[in-house]
């Protein structure tokens, strides 16, 4: 009886150190479940697509693929703002998606809309975090490594001296500052992948900025052959590729001279339209260009200098232009419904709705799941991989 007091005293005081350890064995094994989990890759597809709604009407939202499953419609995800509310400038064809870029530290996607709405969407819980109406709209955007900053073009609709980057926080959406007086229609920005710089392009000019204190380390301007369209960089962060506007051709700028040291342009004479879409496949031995009115890709020789044309792809219809490649290179996704194989050029997938109808679109993102956790994402620009390291999963 003398060592009851004491035996109940100890249970008393060992009971929350049980239950300590025992929630540490209960959140080792579901970290190990999850970590075990088989790998699942989707592309995540935004509409309405702000440049051709008219093309793929659809609902807003997100439509979500399986990739390792022959591109199969997995479900749609509502998000109504993509298309509500009311920006300046605004007209019933462009209502929808400008850019849809994505963030492994957040596990989020952020979207920005011509009608102003810019918001945050979580792609574990698939709930919208935020959202935040800016007066200008929003352009294609992109995010900082860390997942602390966005910064959002003020559009290809501002052509205004004044337009430029708004530097937003990716936590609340309230703009940090402006960097503006670039010159008119900021339109197309991403972070490179290593995170240290961002780059945007407007009506015939170039910019890029450090991401630790957003200043200008190079500008360059009277590019792009009457304006500045989809662009991509390789991966050492040397050579830029400009999608021309009145031809069917690329610019290729030196990233550290800020010169331009090339000009292809297709046919002779040169193709008089525009081209919308410039993508260094993760490799960086091909250069891919979308002739978005000819209704064809062209497939260039990267491993030569200047590049050389070797390949056309045609499309099944024209649109927005765009192509981008899966993380892995074994993918080209396009602004049409057509999915090929990068390796032999062959179409291997259709891209449909939940009623099984063709779905189109330019605004889309790659993202790798474990379980319910995402363990990798892609980005919405093609840019070169070669000397990236694989991301972790």
């Amino acid at each position: 009886m003398s060592h009851q007091p004491r035996l109940f005293s100890c249970l008393r005081f060992s009971f929350p150190r049980l239950l300590a350890v025992f929630s540490c064995v209960v959140l080792a094994t579901a970290l190990r479940a999850a970590e075990q989990a088989p790998l699942k890759r989707y592309l995540y597809l935004g509409f309405p697509d702000g440049a051709q709604a008219a093309v793929s009407p659809h609902a807003p939202g997100i439509a979500v693929y399986d990739i390792d499953d022959g591109h199969k419609f997995v479900r749609f995800i509502s998000i109504p703002n993509f298309t509500q509310g009311g920006g300046k400038g605004v007209n019933a064809r462009e209502l929808g998606l400008r850019g849809l870029c994505v963030s492994l530290a957040n596990h989020a996607a952020y979207y920005t809309a011509e009608n102003g709405w810019v918001g945050c969407f979580d792609l574990e819980t698939e709930k919208v975090v935020w959202e935040k109406h800016l007066p200008e709209g929003g352009d294609r955007a992109d995010i900082t490594l860390d997942g602390k900053k966005l910064y959002i073009p003020t559009g290809y609709w501002d052509r205004g001296v004044g337009g430029g980057l708004l530097v937003v926080d990716a936590h609340t959406g309230n703009v940090l500052k402006r960097l503006g007086g670039l010159g008119a229609g900021a339109h197309n920005s991403f972070v490179t992948l290593d995170g240290k710089f961002v780059l945007v392009t407007g009506i015939e000019w170039i910019a890029m900025f450090r991401t630790s204190d957003e200043e200008k380390v190079m500008y360059l301007n009277d590019i792009g052959d009457g304006g500045m369209f989809p662009f991509t960089v390789d991966s050492k962060l040397e050579k830029a590729y400009i999608s021309r506007y009145r031809h069917v051709g690329v610019d290729i700028i030196d990233l550290k001279s800020g010169a331009k040291i090339h000009t292809f342009q297709d046919g002779r004479p040169p193709i008089p339209r525009r081209t919308h879409g410039s993508a260094l496949t993760p490799d960086e031995k091909e250069l891919w260009l979308s002739d978005q009115a000819g209704k064809r890709l062209l497939v260039m020789d990267n491993t030569v200098f200047p590049p050389v044309l070797k390949q056309e792809i045609p499309l099944i219809r024209d649109g927005h232009g765009w192509v981008l490649f899966s993380m892995d290179g074994r993918f080209a996704w396009t602004h049409t419904e057509e999915v090929f194989d990068a390796h032999t050029k062959k179409l291997v997938a259709t891209l449909k709705d939940e009623n099984g109808k063709p779905l189109t679109g330019s605004k889309y993102f790659e993202v790798h799941f474990r379980g319910k956790k995402v363990v990798a994402v892609g980005n919405q620009f093609p840019l070169g991989r070669a000397t990236v390291p694989a991301s972790s999963e």
